[in-house]
């Protein structure tokens, strides 16, 4: 399932509503935290996918 970057952030925000909730379930919290680290390795994958296509970018650039 692909997602954007702006869904990614949007459930990072709630899995990390959920995972500090201290009124809920303890299994809900531990599926949060769970798929929340998930969540930010995907998020931290398209951060560095954007940074190494602006280096690319610039990099043509400046050899064009």
């Amino acid at each position: 399932m692909d997602l954007t970057c702006r869904q990614l952030v949007f459930l990072e925000h709630e899995l990390e509503q959920i995972k500090d909730d201290s009124d809920r379930d303890s299994e809900d919290r531990s599926h949060a935290s769970s798929i929340l680290g998930r969540i930010e390795g995907e998020i931290e994958w398209e951060e560095e996918q954007h940074e190494d296509m602006n280096r690319d970018d610039k990099a043509e650039r400046i050899f064009s």
